[in-house]
């Protein structure tokens, strides 16, 4: 690895650990650090949007980008932060920075903002590509301008086990990162039709070979999954799926974990230094988590 990309890597770094002494503060510490961010994000979600309807557009920075938008109350830990703060996104950030490399492809399925694409973009460099999937039309007009580098290439479509067309189901900009192919319980929703892809096809159309394939897709991961199955003779790819603790809703995940373990894939957690530690009982580690969702590396043994 050459020195200019140990001195990228090492600033990432740096700055993630600011970010996560700043959140380990007390509520008042965290206010004081950030007391117009707070006054701003924190009344359009608690009054601004509930009452009014009110968005706001928002550029910042993030720990890799001067110029980053989200549309608040979506994205408010970004906004604050400039990093996704939720203690799985912290160790799935530390994951991406120490194992994607120049000249690797990323996918992300269900990009939202694009924390993860810009992010990714950084770290493949000019001779990598980032392929980012969002959905939502209006989510999708911020993804477009958070993805603007030329190894970029986004696309507003859903990603599932067949090639063609598929219910949608959006929800309002504060429950935005739940839209999804599969609804969600006690929210409401708008439904219509978007495109859909199998990711193994999409990957023959463009001639390439992904190394990290993270999947957020709030339920639909198995779809995700059964629509790879062109892909797992390269094995060498790593597949990150966000799955739920509680059995009530992650029984599509387990599925999906069972379609990927039957192809030789197995379930890693990312540890709190962005390493993968095995996971010898994925239901057991599941049920023992005390947060709602953790990111599951799969990769082979």
């Amino acid at each position: 690895m050459s020195v200019q990309i140990l001195e990228m890597v090492k600033k990432l770094n740096l700055k993630l650990q600011a970010v996560e002494r700043q959140i380990a503060r007390s509520k008042i510490g965290r206010i004081i650090s950030r007391p117009f961010r707070y006054l701003i994000g924190q009344g359009n979600r608690r009054i601004g949007f509930p009452l009014f309807g009110w968005s706001r557009m928002k550029k910042i920075s993030t720990i890799y980008s001067d110029s980053f938008f989200v549309e608040l109350p979506a994205g408010l830990d970004i906004y604050l932060w400039g990093c996704k703060t939720h203690d799985s996104e912290l160790r799935l950030t530390k994951y991406l920075i120490q194992h994607l490399k120049p000249g690797d492809v990323f996918i992300d399925v269900g990009a939202h903002f694009g924390f993860y694409s810009g992010l990714a973009s950084t770290l493949v460099g000019h001779k990598g590509k980032i392929f980012a999937f969002e959905p939502t039309p209006k989510t999708f007009k911020v993804l477009k301008q958070n993805t603007k580098s030329s190894n970029s290439f986004i696309f507003n479509q859903a990603i599932g086990s067949k090639d063609g067309s598929i219910t949608f189901y959006e929800h309002d900009q504060l429950h935005s990162e739940y839209n999804s192919t599969i609804q969600v319980s006690g929210l409401s929703s708008n439904e219509y039709i978007v495109d859909i892809s199998r990711l193994d096809t999409f990957a023959e159309r463009q001639n390439i070979t992904p190394n990290i394939i993270k999947v957020d897709v709030e339920g639909a991961e198995y779809e995700v999954v059964k629509g790879l199955d062109g892909l797992y003779n390269q094995a060498k790819f790593h597949i990150v799926l966000e799955m739920f603790s509680k059995p009530e809703k992650n029984e599509q995940q387990l599925a999906a974990a069972k379609q990927l373990h039957s192809f030789g894939l197995e379930p890693y957690q990312i540890d709190q230094n962005g390493q993968l530690e095995k996971i010898k009982h994925l239901e057991a580690y599941l049920s023992d988590l005390e947060i709602e969702s953790d990111n599951i590396v799969f990769k082979a043994s």
